[in-house]
Parts: structure tokens; sequence; C-alpha cells
């Protein structure tokens, strides 16, 4: 019990102080129970096999890894042939994740013990209002309606993936780099920066999509479907699907109750402070409170807070600086 609970320790202080391979950052969605079912059944297939192939007489490499991480994560790959996999070289002793994967087996007790030490927060947020706003540690914004579970985390590595049970609307902080995720079930929404309302059940999601891209996917639908700007589609995770048009009251009804839109016209700044201020959750300080009774004309829907100043910047004839939750405005306000 002790060298095993050793094991652990040890896996967990070295994910702390190395990179996350592909595979550690699956570990990692595996214990937190967000694999899409599709992946949980792959690797708890996969656990069980090697609980009972006298596991500690194999050596895992990085490479043996990093295929066995392909393979989970390829829908069209099947949990038989998951199960088949091996480690190719044979060798004393086990690597250190190898220990630890056998022990999430055997001791669940112990290692969700060394989990709350190994990782940051993961947070589980249930809409008990009409609407309630969660900002996530990217930035990204989410509306969630009543009832509606979100779990999220704030580790750098997971913080572009959650999970959604119910519906909400979704302001992604644009990061081309590092593409935002949503599961529930076997479904899978896929997307960099955009906008868009989406309702998730068992057998099949409601998308409505505002700005940018949203691609769905699924277990049977390797490929899937794009969604563009103002079409709307109800995916039951097949290859086809009957995209339409969005109408102009959808979209009104889904922002409503919302800051999402930010369309101004005429609009002195003391109100467009208190919007932004609210939206964002920040608190603005003026160097110059003529800045005030400015009015302006702009669009600043589906901006973050950082694009949205740089706006008002070129707009007026002040300057900003962010720092924690505190948005400080200077210059001498209208031009």
């Amino acid at each position: 019990m002790v060298k095993a609970f050793s094991s652990i320790l040890d896996y967990a202080i070295k994910t702390c102080l190395m990179m996350k391979s592909d595979f550690d950052k699956l570990l990692d969605r595996y214990m937190k129970s967000q694999l899409t079912d599709a992946e949980k059944l792959k690797m708890d297939a996969w656990l069980d096999v090697m609980k009972t192939k006298k596991v500690e007489h194999k050596d895992i490499t990085d490479q043996d890894l990093q295929e066995l991480f392909a393979k989970i994560t390829n829908n069209v790959i099947s949990v038989k042939e998951v199960s088949a996999f091996r480690p190719r070289k044979a060798g004393i002793l086990m690597t250190t994740w190898f220990r630890a994967a056998a022990a999430i087996i055997v001791m669940t007790a112990v290692s969700l013990l060394v989990w709350q030490f190994a990782t940051t927060h993961n947070y589980e947020k249930t809409a008990v209002n009409d609407i309630e706003k969660v900002q996530l540690a990217d930035g990204t914004l989410v509306w969630l309606r009543k009832g509606t579970t979100l779990v999220y985390s704030d580790d750098p590595v997971d913080m572009r993936h959650v999970t959604l049970d119910g519906e909400a609307l979704f302001e992604v902080a644009k990061d081309a780099a590092h593409p935002f995720t949503i599961t529930h079930g076997e479904l899978l929404a896929t997307v960099r920066g955009t906008s868009f309302n989406l309702k998730t059940g068992e057998k099949q999601w409601e998308l409505k999509v505002l700005t940018g891209l949203v691609v769905l996917s699924s277990a049977h639908d390797v490929q899937g479907i794009e969604v563009n700007p103002n079409e709307e589609v109800v995916y039951a995770g097949q290859p086809t699907a009957n995209i339409s048009r969005l109408d102009p009251a959808e979209i009104e009804m889904v922002t409503s109750g919302t800051e999402y839109d930010l369309n101004l016209e005429g609009i002195s700044m003391n109100e467009v402070f208190d919007l932004l201020a609210k939206k964002f959750d920040v608190k603005f300080v003026l160097e110059n409170n003529q800045t005030y009774t400015c009015k302006i004309t702009a669009d600043l829907t589906d901006h973050s807070l950082q694009s949205t100043m740089e706006m008002l910047s070129e707009l007026m004839d002040v300057e900003f600086r962010i720092e924690d939750r505190v948005v400080s405005v200077i210059g001498n306000g209208c031009r």
C-alpha cells in the first residue's frame, strides 16, 4: 500500500515539474471525468486488461503512450483494438506513469486523494437562476440557463475544454492555436473563437451559431459537420444533418438577459463603462471624469475586454491599463 502510494506521488510530482504529453493530458481528463463516453470505455477496458496481465513486468515508452493516445482518441478505433494494445518493450520495472495507471484501478481512494494535491481546481457550476454567467480562465464568457451544469478548469492545460449539460450561450475567447472544445456524452463541439448558443442532450444537440464557425462531431461521425454564422442545426451524431438559417428573432431570444449584445449607438461613456463592468466583472477608474460625457457609436459585441479597450482607444483620446480586475483609463476623453 505504501509503495503504491509512493508511486502515484512520484508521478504527481513529476507531472507538475515537466511538460505534459498528450497522454498525460488524456489521463488528466480521465481522472476529472471529462472524457467522452467512447474514450472512457477504451481507457477503462485497457486499464482493466493491464491490471490482469502482470503489468509490473512491462516498460511502456513515450512512443507506446503516443500510439495508445491516438488509438483511444480515434473514434474509428474500437474498444477491442485498444484492449489488445501492448507495450513493445519488455523490461524489469514499470515507468512511473504505468505504476500510477495501475494504481488508478486498484486504489481509487488513494489516487483521488493524491489528485487533489497534483492538479489545479476543477469546478462545477449549476445555474439556479434563469441566467448565470461564468467567466473562464481564458476569458471565455458563458451564460448558463437555469438548471444547466458546466464543468471547467483553471488549469492551463484544460481551460479550453468544458463539459455542458443543458443550455448556454458561449462567447469564446479567440485563440487560433488552441481550439475550445465542449463535450457531453459522445458528441463534441470544436471552436477557436466564436459565439453560439448550445443545448446538449444525450441523443442530440441544438446549436445556433452567431459568429465564427463551430464543428460538431461524434464517435459515429469523425469528420463532423461545420456550422457557420447565422445557421442552426439539430445534430444527432450522424454525418448528415439539416442546417437552416437562423431567424433574427431566435438570436434575440438566445441573447436576451445577457450582456452579449453591445451594438451601441450614441451611448454615453458613463453607460458604456457600466455595461462593460457588468459584462467582464471589472472596475473602471478614470483619470478625467470628463470622459464619462463622451458619446460613441460602435459595435463592441463579441470582443474581449482587451479588444474592446483597444477599439475605444481608437475612438477617443484615451489609453488604458488592465491590472487584475481594474481598468485604468488615462486621457482627455472626447476627441
